[in-house]
Parts: structure tokens; C-alpha cells; sequence
């Protein structure tokens, strides 16, 4: 259901089905093909546009032959808003969605990477399946997508653990927060039956967005979540807190205060001023008659 909704929010971007046209390259990058069992090493995967404006793109990154995921990182990546984070749907298979308002065009766009590690040796591949990348021309037209695989050698060397259990390779100098965002309220009849929905999403360009965590009014408690979060208070009469924690535990806080908040305050103070104009009436009333009878003695 959630996966449902989360498409139908990635291709409302686009009024039109989109015809194809021209191609895109998509393509790994590692720094050796060749690696030890056990051995950690990263895969990056990118997109070469092929002077192509494109703005977005969502498919399956394929691991075959025992690879193994220990980490997906989507800090610094072109891809500004993650429909669908780059996480591990089964066993072999990485899925990921997301758009760039504006568009990107180079021939080395950095998507994500992937750490990876293998117990058996062998050849390893890794391939895309279902990659679909949409032109940034109004019209959310499909590029022609080509993938190139990347094969890696894992031999029979056990690599040294110990070694890698006191390496520092993998420790990320992240002191940054996440970018500041603006969540919104929305509502669609093909999401969660027409509800108020909160939507929003940022990134972190160091080590990445780990998780979000959403807070409805003062007393509440913070619940991990995703976008979109669909409100349980549906009258809106309260602040709403959204949380952006970075894989470092970097945390930024943005407050939604929605109109309906306002709308409160300015219905409570029109109370308010109507029950005081009902007070000085009564004690006119009443002190009219206590002078009356008074001028009459």
C-alpha cells in the first residue's frame, strides 16, 4: 500500500504519459574490480545523461552471485528529493526512486553508493533491471535507458578481519545537519482516501539521510516514519515537528504551524471579545438600575 502511494506521488509530477526519446547511461564506478571474501568494498552508481535535462529516475540495481549489502549511502547525491531512499527490497535487489526539480545534465552524476562484501569467491555482477529516467521538459518524457553492468572478482584470500575491525576507512566526518526542508499538508483522493497528508523530504550531502521521525502537537512523542505520513490529527489544530537524522545522528527540526493553528487563535480571541461585550451590557444593566432606584430615593 505504502510502496502504491509513494509511485502515485513520483509520477504526479508529470501530467502526460511520457513517450521516449534519446538515452541515458546508467553505470557503476569502484576503484578496484577485485577484491578478498569478506573483503568490504564500494560500488558507486551513476548516470551519464547524454546532454540529456533529466529530473527523474527510479529502477532496481541488481546484485548477483552472493554480493552482499552492508551500507547504502545517498549523501552528496544529484537526486534532491527521494521518493523511494535506496534500501534493500529482498535478498539481491536495491530499489530506488527520486527527482531533481530544475533537472541535471553531466556524464558522471553520482546517484548513491553501495557497500558491499562477499563470503564466497568468485565472479560477481551488478546489474539494473526496470531503470525508467524522465526528461526534465514539461512533458515527463522516458529516456532510453542502457545499463552497464560491473563485474568484480572475489578470490579466494580470506581478507583479515582484525586488520578491518581497527580501520578507519569507513568512518564518516559528518558535522553538518541536513539541508533545511518545508513539509507540507497536502491532500489527494488516491492517497489514504482524500486525509490530510504530510510530505516532505530533504537530504544530507556527507553521510546521508538515515530516517525521519514526526511529532503532532507539544505533548506528543517523536515516531519514526516516511513521507507520506498521514496525520492523525485531522483537524491540523496543532504544531507538527518533523526530525531529519542524518547515518551520524545529525538532527534538524523543522516546525509546521498550519493556518488551521491561526484560525484558532483568532476564533478564541472573537470569543473572548464577544464575552466581555457581554459582561460591560450586563453590568451597565445593572448599574442602571441600582442608580434609577437610587435617584429615586
Amino acid at each position: 500500500m505504502k510502496k502504491f502511494l509513494k509511485i502515485t506521488i513520483f509520477f504526479t509530477f508529470f501530467s502526460i504519459m511520457p513517450y521516449f526519446a534519446n538515452a541515458s547511461n546508467l553505470f557503476f564506478y569502484a576503484n578496484n574490480n577485485q577484491f578478498s571474501r569478506n573483503e568490504e568494498f564500494v560500488v558507486e552508481v551513476r548516470l551519464d545523461t547524454q546532454n540529456e535535462n533529466i529530473n527523474a529516475i527510479e529502477g532496481d540495481i541488481i546484485l548477483l552471485n552472493g554480493l552482499n549489502v552492508k551500507s547504502i549511502n545517498s549523501g552528496g547525491s544529484v537526486i534532491n528529493f527521494w521518493i523511494e531512499n535506496p534500501s534493500v527490497t529482498n535478498q539481491n535487489t536495491i530499489h530506488f526512486a527520486g527527482l531533481t526539480p530544475g533537472g541535471f545534465n553531466s556524464n558522471n552524476n553520482f546517484l548513491f553508493k553501495i557497500t558491499l562484501f562477499s563470503k564466497t569467491a568468485g565472479l560477481k555482477e551488478i546489474n539494473a533491471s526496470g531503470v525508467r529516467v524522465l526528461k526534465n521538459d514539461g512533458l515527463g518524457s522516458a529516456v532510453v535507458n542502457t545499463t552497464i553492468p560491473i563485474s568484480i572478482l572475489i578470490n579466494t584470500k580470506i581478507n583479515n578481519e582484525i586488520f578491518n575491525f581497527f580501520s578507519f576507512d569507513d568512518v564518516i566526518d559528518d558535522k553538518e545537519l541536513p539541508e533545511s526542508f518545508n513539509p507540507k499538508i497536502t491532500k489527494n483522493p488516491d492517497i489514504y482516501n482524500g486525509q490530510n497528508v504530510l510530505i516532505f523530504t530533504t537530504q544530507d550531502k556527507i553521510s546521508g539521510i538515515d530516517h525521519y521521525e514526526v511529532r503532532e502537537g507539544e505533548l506528543g512523542t517523536y515516531k519514526n516514519t516516511e513521507s507520506p505520513y498521514l496525520l492523525k490529527n485531522q483537524d491540523i489544530n496543532q504544531s507538527i515537528y518533523i526530525k531529519a537524522i542524518d547515518k551520524v545522528g545529525n538532527t534538524r527540526i523543522e516546525v509546521l504551524r498550519p493556518i488551521n493553528v491561526v484560525q484558532d487563535v483568532v476564533k478564541t480571541n472573537n470569543y473572548f471579545f464577544i464575552l466581555l461585550l457581554l459582561v460591560i451590557i450586563l453590568l451597565v444593566i445593572f448599574f442602571r438600575k441600582r442608580i434609577s432606584k437610587f435617584l429615586k430615593q
